[in-house]
């Protein structure tokens, strides 16, 4: 089990990681979301902390109502441990570079497909809707162009392009 100590020092070691990337140019494009993953990471492991040593509830109460807020530690600890999951699948656990690219790829498009399904069309949106539209099929033409891909059986392919 974990201690507070541990915690803490865990905690300060992905804050430097983070940081270590902040604001920094790379040639890999998909640094950018590494970085931005590594800070969420981060946020929801210190509001997990500062969680885990109760709230006082500002009632009129003379000291307050003090309790520990379970219900929303549990869903911050899902949360971070879905985002852990992604960096890993997305930017560790990849052996080849067509691999991650792959991968990048298929996670970005997933994200423009779900808020594609999701938003009711409005016409004022013409635009933004024309604007998603093409990285959608930008991000399809990098997931055609791996290796990874091609390697797919037909429906594979199919399904990694919806």
């Amino acid at each position: 089990m974990i201690n507070q100590d541990d915690y803490l020092q865990l905690l300060d070691l992905t804050y430097q990681v983070a940081q270590s990337l902040k604001g920094k140019t790379a040639p890999d494009h998909r640094l950018r979301d590494c970085n931005e993953l590594a800070a969420k990471l981060f946020f929801h492991a210190a509001t997990i902390y500062w969680l885990r040593q109760g709230t006082k509830a500002p009632v009129p109460e003379p000291e307050g109502a003090f309790f520990y807020d379970l219900a929303s530690v549990t869903v911050i600890t899902r949360s971070a441990l879905e985002t852990y999951l992604t960096m890993f699948e997305l930017f560790f656990e990849p052996v080849t570079d067509d691999e991650r690219e792959f991968r990048h790829a298929l996670w970005l498009l997933s994200g423009f497909v779900i808020r594609e399904d999701y938003v009711p069309y409005d016409p004022t949106l013409k635009d933004r809707i024309a604007n998603s539209q093409r990285e959608i099929e930008e991000m399809r033409a990098r997931i055609e162009s791996t290796a990874t891909f091609a390697s797919l059986t037909d429906r594979q392919k199919r399904n990694a392009l919806k």
